[in-house]
């Protein structure tokens, strides 16, 4: 990484406006933007009921911010985030609103610190032509707006690329240490950002323009020890809870198998039919790793199982995992954003402003602007390599696992500044009128663009799981006309699929519509596979309707197919306590309990159960944890009134 100013990369006649002017114009401009899209966000169901990662995040800071700070267990989603959300709820309360704001003051910062950098690497203009297109930059400006740790990954990918040259041109020991830290806190946010720990730490000790080999080798060092300081408490932590190898998390064997496994497609599939849900995917993982080793299983034990698993099918058909390898590589560069629980093309339908810049603005654009940059920079390769380095590494980061339009974000501010220098090399030829020297750069652009579109994902199919996830929010929220509609809606989309018609039917039943419920279920078990939540719901309904015969056979036909569907035991054990088989209804209420502690009735009827037994103890211990897991369920406080002290 040189730092001598060259006659490419020197800058265009200034703009009148001083550096700190323009800061504050890009700050401005990122932030009004984003405010104006938080402001229309309002009205979506998703607003304040919260799904999928944003949900476990958001439960996970109220755990914390009400004192449980240590946790129990390895880590199994990365901490920064959620811990920063507990500190700010313990301090300043929860709001939705008021973090989300405090969010696009980060994500305009991020705006202000990409300036910095297109400035460090090339020069001025590029600089703020690089903070400008961030902050108009529709797939920031969506993840700025979410309770999700996109915004960190985001701001501390601008930050560091800030940090490289300022480092570089003056290196101080403090700096190093202070690139070596954010780089940690990132880490700590994105765990494959780990692959660039080393990246970085390598090129400091080549580099020669740092000096000698000695000096070299000890500012790789710092770099290191400031990632210590942020991921060495986790370690320690992670160790004390049984772990030797997750230095930050263990996950990444159970996201590589999910990436990997044989049939997979690139993108998020559950590991277990019907539980495409972050509240799930520990439970899913321990108890398919340990199922199969038929013990007990440490956290390391868990991941190093996933990643044999994983490697078992790839070494049983290569030819068939390069195909899905190189396909994954080629979504990560799409110029669809691949939704993950939230879904750009279902906000964009609530916000003008950023359904607009999302038309315009977009990584189907950004990689074709990028990848034309990085070919007009070229002959400067020794001054940027650095760059490319962390590009490809990401890139090829993202591809090992499987695809979501947050999981390449990072790779967007090193893509902004290729394509800030484009944009600027493009102002400067036609100003010259010299356009021949952008013909290389228009075919490169023309064919990225040729890859970022190829069809190989559906919008459509999105925006049909996204209104199955709005209709699940409207549920929650108690307005079952809105969710009903949003079913229909996801069902006319094309979401032909179990959960679809499941939850439909439990919508209808809650509006006390049980005969379309029921008609609904027979379609639905004449379409789709698996079928026992259809049978479970169709034993629902013959519950409501006090026809226990029918239920039973429903729950059991459930169960036929799945013998580990916890709500069909639950329902079926509730039958047999009321129908005079007390044990055997205990026992199917237990096993229920133990399969899905994600299920409020199981509370109330294990709870009742137990207590109707005489075990008063263990009826009020397990009501009471459901009280604390679902405070809103008034079943279990029903159940709860109803026994006294032990």
């Amino acid at each position: 990484m040189s730092t001598d100013a060259s006659p490419a990369t020197a800058s265009p006649p200034a703009p009148a406006l001083s550096w700190r002017a323009w800061c504050v114009i890009v700050f401005t401009v990122a932030f009004a933007v984003r405010l104006v899209c938080l402001l229309n966000f309002r009205s979506l169901p998703f607003f304040e009921n919260l799904i999928v990662d944003s949900y476990q995040y958001d439960a996970w800071a109220r755990r914390i911010a009400a004192g449980d700070w240590l946790g129990n267990g390895v880590f199994f989603q990365a901490p920064l985030y959620p811990y920063s959300l507990g500190a700010i709820y313990a301090v300043l309360g929860r709001d939705l609103f008021w973090l989300r704001f405090g969010q696009i003051i980060l994500g305009a910062t991020a705006c202000v610190a990409l300036m910095h950098a297109g400035r460090g690497w090339f020069n001025r203009t590029t600089g703020i032509a690089a903070g400008l297109m961030l902050a108009l930059y529709a797939p920031a400006v969506f993840f700025d707006t979410l309770i999700q740790k996109a915004v960190l990954d985001g701001f501390f990918m601008a930050l560091i690329l800030a940090l490289l040259p300022w480092a570089w041109t003056r290196p101080a020991w403090f700096r190093f240490v202070v690139v070596g830290t954010v780089l940690g806190l990132f880490c700590l946010s994105r765990e494959n950002a780990l692959l660039l720990l080393p990246c970085v730490a390598g090129v400091a000790l080549l580099d020669p323009t740092l000096g000698p080999a000695a000096r070299r080798a000890g500012l790789g060092a710092l770099i290191l020890t400031g990632a210590a300081l942020p991921i060495l408490p986790v370690y320690a932590r992670n160790v004390h809870f049984g772990s030797r190898t997750a230095i930050t998390t263990y996950q990444m064997g159970f996201n590589f198998y999910l990436g990997n496994t044989r049939g997979a497609q690139g993108i998020y599939g559950p590991l277990k039919a019907g539980r495409g849900d972050t509240r799930h995917e520990e439970a899913d993982s321990r108890d398919v790793a340990e199922k199969a080793a038929g013990r007990k299983l440490t956290a390391d034990g868990i991941s190093s199982f996933h990643f044999r698993r994983a490697l078992d099918e790839i070494a049983a058909a290569p030819g068939e995992w390069l195909q899905l390898l190189g396909r994954k590589a080629l979504l990560t560069v799409n110029r669809i954003e691949i939704m993950d629980g939230d879904d750009i093309y279902f906000y964009e339908q609530s916000s003008l402003l950023l359904r607009l810049l999302n038309s315009v603005w977009n990584f189907g654009l950004l990689f074709p602007l990028g990848m034309a940059g990085i070919y007009l920079a070229r002959a400067q390769w020794r001054h940027h390599g650095i760059l490319l380095l962390l590009l490809a590494v990401l890139w090829v980061g993202t591809a090992l696992f499987f695809i979501a339009g947050r999981y390449r974000h990072p790779m967007a501010p090193i893509l902004m500044i290729y394509a800030a220098y484009a944009v600027v090399a493009l102002a400067r030829a036609l100003r010259e009128r010299d356009l021949r020297r952008l013909a290389m750069p228009a075919l490169v652009a023309i064919v990225a663009a040729g890859i970022g579109s190829l069809p190989l994902v559906s919008k459509r199919d999105q925006l049909a799981t996204s209104y199955f996830n709005a209709a699940g929010a409207w549920r929650e929220r108690g307005k079952l006309a809105e969710a009903i509609d949003c079913y229909e809606k996801s069902l006319e989309l094309g979401r032909i699929q179990t959960p679809t018609y499941a939850n439909y039917a439990t919508a209808l039943m809650d509006a006390g519509k049980l005969d379309e419920a029921r008609t609904l279920l027979n379609e639905g078990l004449s379409i789709v596979s698996p079928k026992a939540p259809l049978f479970v719901n169709l034993g629902n309904i013959e519950l409501r309707q006090e026809n226990l015969p029918a239920a039973e056979k429903q729950y059991r036909a459930a169960l036929d197919e799945d013998p580990d569907s916890a709500p069909a035991l639950n329902g079926l054990g509730l039958i047999l306590t009321r129908t005079n088989r007390h044990t055997d209804g205990v026992a199917k209420l237990r096993r229920a309990f133990d399969l899905d502690k994600n299920l409020p009735s199981v509370y109330a009827n294990l709870g009742s159960a137990l207590a109707a037994d005489g075990q008063t103890t263990e009826a009020i211990q397990i009501l009471d944890s459901g009280i604390k897991k679902f405070p809103q369920n008034p079943a279990i406080r029903a159940e709860r009134s109803k026994v006294g002290q032990p």
